[in-house]
C-alpha cells in the first residue's frame, strides 16, 4: 500500500531531522516474485540528516532502496539546507496468481 510507504517515509524523515517538500507515489510495477513501489522524495537538511533519512530508510521493515539522487546547494548562500531530489522504492512479494485448475470436477 502507498500510505504505508508514506508514513514509513514521513517517519524516517522526521526522525532524521529532514523537511520534505514533495512526496509523490509512483505506480506499482508487478513483477514475477516481486512488487515494487516507487516514491518520488524532495526534502531538504544539512548533510548529516540527509544521510540519516537514507539510513533511516534502510532500516524499515519492507525492504526499502533509495535510487537515482541527487544531492544539492539550493544557491551560493551556506545558510540555506541542502536539497535531496530522489526515489525511494519498496518491494514486497507479490500475490501468487490463482490457479485455475480447469480439471477440478473432471473424472480421471
Amino acid at each position: 500500500k502507498s500510505s504505508e510507504m508514506i508514513r514509513g517515509i514521513d517517519s524516517v524523515a522526521k526522525m532524521a531531522g529532514v523537511s520534505i517538500k514533495m512526496k509523490k507515489p509512483g505506480t506499482v510495477n508487478k513483477k514475477e516474485v516481486v512488487e515494487d513501489l516507487p516514491v518520488d522524495v524532495t526534502l531538504e537538511g544539512s548533510y548529516a540528516q540527509i544521510a540519516q533519512f537514507i539510513y533511516f530508510t534502510s532500516t524499515l521493515e519492507r525492504l526499502t532502496r533509495v535510487l537515482n539522487f541527487s544531492v544539492s546547494a539550493q544557491d551560493d548562500s551556506k545558510d540555506k539546507p541542502l536539497r535531496f531530489d530522489g526515489q525511494v522504492i519498496s518491494y514486497k512479494l507479490a500475490p501468487e496468481p490463482e490457479k485455475s485448475d480447469e480439471s477440478e470436477g473432471q473424472p480421471k
